[in-house]
């Protein structure tokens, strides 16, 4: 078995640094999350998920409802473009 003559190089690139970081907030929301809720809510913590899960369908379906006006790409991005260059226009016409 021959080593390279290079040897080990010990960086981290743009990708794993990104996954390392999603990562860490992956496990902090999966770990820690719940036992926060449960020492502060007691109870309650289960019903609070529910309610919160309840919350992001509501903001999903105006997501959804939102993109059902356009026919282009881009996402959020692009309908915050599009409603800011209105109100843009509107401010500068007075």
């Amino acid at each position: 078995m021959t080593e390279s003559p290079h040897g080990l190089v010990r960086t981290i690139g743009r990708w794993s640094l990104t996954a390392l970081m999603v990562n860490s907030i992956v496990g902090v929301s999966i770990f820690k999350l719940p036992a926060d809720l449960a020492r502060n809510l007691g109870g309650w913590s289960p019903l609070s998920c529910v309610a919160a899960g309840a919350g992001i369908l509501v903001i999903a379906g105006c997501i959804a409802e939102v993109s059902s006006r356009y026919e282009e790409t881009g996402g959020l991005y692009l309908y915050a473009r599009m409603r800011w260059d209105g109100l843009r226009d509107c401010w500068l016409r007075g």
